[in-house]
């Protein structure tokens, strides 16, 4: 395995992965939270497509399956 010499992977300092993995812990936990349609509401309100690409946010993203429902 090839190291990143930095010591960190680049998506580390990304946050739509730990959006991600929060957002299947809500809806486990709780099926009936909106939690996820809060948190897609506020970046789509807030980040423009550079700035939800800059947090990993890929290429629509929000018609991805976790976040429609």
């Amino acid at each position: 395995m090839v190291k990143n010499p930095k010591g960190k992977n680049e998506a580390d300092n990304r946050i739509y992965n730990e959006l991600l993995i929060l957002s299947h812990i809500m809806s486990t936990l709780n099926p009936t939270s909106t939690w996820k349609l809060r948190v897609k509401e506020l970046v789509l309100d807030f980040l423009n497509q550079k700035e939800q690409s800059e947090l990993g946010f890929p290429l629509n993203w929000e018609s991805e399956k976790i976040w429609l429902s």
